[in-house]
């Protein structure tokens, strides 16, 4: 039996995603800065478009964002691994 490596996962993990379809990026591509952890612009593109019909405002979006980006990075981290 073989080895189960780090590069393994990536390789699984991206083929359950591509059968989603998710395209993959880049992230040195991304426009951020690689401590942070936010990708705000996807964030706010999902829930303008999630809650559209729900009448969600630019405003609740912004207090949403300043509400997470209050938080620590190891505070994100470890709310997504619970």
């Amino acid at each position: 039996m073989s080895k189960f490596t780090e590069e393994k996962l990536e390789q699984a993990i991206t083929k359950l995603l591509d059968q989603e379809g998710y395209d993959p990026i880049n992230g040195e591509t991304l426009d951020r800065k690689p401590e942070a952890v936010l990708i705000k612009d996807d964030i706010k593109s999902f829930l303008s478009g999630r809650y559209k019909e729900d009448g969600i405002t630019a405003d609740e979006i912004d207090k949403i964002m300043r509400k997470l980006e209050g938080y620590s990075s190891l505070d994100l981290y470890a709310k997504c691994l619970s």
